[in-house]
């Protein structure tokens, strides 16, 4: 008995000297990845006078240099293509720990804002390279990935099998951020209908989840908190816009941010070479676009002087 006691204790102790190693793959790992912005937050070395959220309109559709350069303001783009409004959430409040900036954009999808949606998850994969900050870890627990008492136990249960992959990250023209955030589009999908579709698109609050109406209402109550004005911004599809869409954002919004609707009578919006498909500019329309959010803020809101150089 007294051996298969010294036997389990060594095993235990060389299990712990083995998990403690582990920490070394987990601080290593984040330097693998291409686009670390969300690590840049994490260690509040993300500073900027307005930010950009949203899915993948928000990646594709602005621009954060140009409207910096024209503002006169340091603008960057936190859009993540697939990420809902509950990682959207997470990311904002990730930022605002540490600034309070003067305008965020969140730019709005009636397909996957607030129903349901294949197209857009919570980007779990976006949080695993990065658990060795604490606020990954919490998330983690939050969600229900990881146990919170093994998880402060050991190192191996705060990995994922991702994390054995050490293997560079290959850039990905479609998901590697621009020195500003943004990640505009200069190709063209091949089956791309070049079309445009008049009809007026059915909005349908009905289909709407209570838990996306929830992170909806905290992103803005947020923002409300921390004396940031928030703009809902309205991008084009290649199809006509929902009114039905635009008076509900606006109701579920009551007053807790300015509502920006890309101009309609622009028949550049119905010029299918701005498009990468149906729901996305390419760069082109993309720059157009951008020009026309610039207007937007230059005219509605009042910003001071740049709090950091642009």
């Amino acid at each position: 008995m007294k051996k298969f006691l010294t036997q389990l204790l060594c095993f235990g102790l060389l299990f712990l000297a083995i998990d403690r190693s582990l920490i070394v793959l987990r601080n290593y790992v984040p330097q693998l990845e291409v686009d670390q912005r969300l690590e840049q937050v994490l260690q509040k070395k993300l500073k900027a006078d307005v930010f950009v959220f949203g899915s993948s309109r928000g990646a594709r559709d602005v621009i954060a240099s140009q409207m910096g350069d024209s503002l006169q303001q340091k603008v960057y783009n936190l859009s993540y293509p697939g990420g809902d409004i509950e990682f959207q959430y997470f990311v904002l409040k990730q930022l605002l720990k540490t600034q309070k900036p003067k305008v965020i954009l969140l730019v709005m999808d009636e397909n996957t804002e607030i129903g349901a949606s294949e197209n857009v998850r919570y980007r779990l994969d976006r949080l695993y390279p990065l658990v060795k900050y604490p606020a990954v870890r919490e998330e983690l627990i939050r969600k229900g990935e990881k146990n919170k008492y093994l998880s402060e136990l050991f190192i191996l249960h705060q990995l994922n099998k991702s994390n054995f992959d050490l293997r560079h990250r290959k850039p990905s023209p479609l998901d590697t951020p621009l020195p500003c955030g943004s990640m505009p589009i200069t190709t063209q999908m091949p089956n791309f209908t070049k079309k445009f579709d008049p009809a007026i698109p059915v909005y349908n609050p009905q289909t709407e989840f209570a838990s996306k109406r929830y992170y909806f209402n905290q992103f803005l109550n947020a923002c409300e908190k921390a004396n940031t004005k928030v703009v809902l911004v309205f991008p084009p599809n290649f199809y006509a816009p929902s009114p039905a869409f635009y008076a509900r954002m606006q109701q579920l919004a009551n007053h807790r941010a300015y509502l920006m609707c890309y101009n309609s009578y622009d028949l550049r919006y119905q010029n299918p070479t701005y498009f990468n498909d149906k729901h996305h500019l390419r760069q082109s329309g993309a720059q157009l676009f951008t020009a026309e959010i610039t207007g937007f803020i230059r005219e509605q809101l009042v910003l001071l002087p740049p709090k950091y150089n642009p």
